[in-house]
């Protein structure tokens, strides 16, 4: 951005332009809401600029700041934002939110013996367990489901794997009782998806966390994006353990005791 841009833009505006260039040149990424809270300004303002400056938002200005850089982490493997719809910081708070909030009762994850979903259930059930989280990764929903007398989260994946058919191989429509079940049994449906359409799966689940596809179609990297955004759940999830004078490892102890 030249001199002669930035002279025209407020006070206000050049101190937030500072900042993220700041945090570019010293390669950090900065969430919309880190640099609200450091500029002291709402995250609409940013928002403002960004649209001000000629960009769809702040994630595409600071993508688009951040490419120039020669140190630039190819986009195709891991983009500096790996959601979708909203700032990955952003989507790891929620979702540790949503977590943090039913730590006390019994979560069950998908796992297809089969696919890459077993992979990362197995992945954060060991993880959510350092904090006290019970979690179980498992194929048999049904009887789990209907068995729990502490209902927490019910987590499904919906990873598409052939880019040109425009909805997910894995499109959960042989799992739409289970959904009403889980729902009718006190749980709150979370969804993991690279599927960009909405889909009768998604409009169905409470809660929906859309992963960037990935459109070179001789890589997957579905997981490794989606353990990224489980990577920043978890450091949240140590931020709200702290907050609340709960140690993660006695937090552990007590999962463990669980199972």
């Amino acid at each position: 951005m030249g001199y002669e841009v930035l002279s025209e833009l407020s006070t206000t505006d050049q101190t937030i332009m500072s900042a993220i260039n700041y945090h570019i040149s010293q390669s950090e990424y900065v969430s919309i809401s880190e640099l609200a809270d450091e500029c002291d300004v709402a995250k609409s303002t940013i928002v403002k600029l960004a649209k001000k400056l000629g960009y769809t938002g702040y994630a595409d200005m600071r993508e688009t700041l951040c490419a120039g850089k020669e140190d630039e982490v190819s986009d195709s493997f891991l983009p500096l934002n790996t959601t979708q719809d909203e700032d990955t910081l952003d989507a790891a708070t929620r979702l540790a939110t949503l977590f943090w909030d039913r730590r006390h009762a019994k979560h069950v994850l998908a796992s297809n013996i089969c696919s890459v979903d077993a992979i990362l259930s197995a992945y954060l059930a060991r993880k959510l367990a350092m904090f006290g989280i019970y979690a179980i990764s498992t194929y048999d929903y049904a009887s789990i489901i209907a068995k729990s007398t502490d209902p927490g989260i019910a987590l499904f994946f919906e990873h598409n794997i052939d880019q040109k058919a425009g909805a997910g191989s894995f499109v959960l429509s042989a799992f739409k009782p289970l959904f009403k079940l889980a729902q009718q049994e006190g749980y709150c449906t979370v969804l993991i998806t690279d599927v960009v359409k909405e889909t009768s799966t998604s409009q169905l689940t409470d809660e929906v966390f859309r992963i960037k596809p990935s459109y070179d179609s001789r890589y997957d990297f579905f997981a490794p994006r989606t353990i990224v955004l489980f990577e920043l759940m978890l450091s949240e999830l140590s931020r709200l353990a702290a907050s609340h004078n709960e140690d993660p490892a006695s937090l552990g102890e007590n999962a463990c005791s669980k199972i």
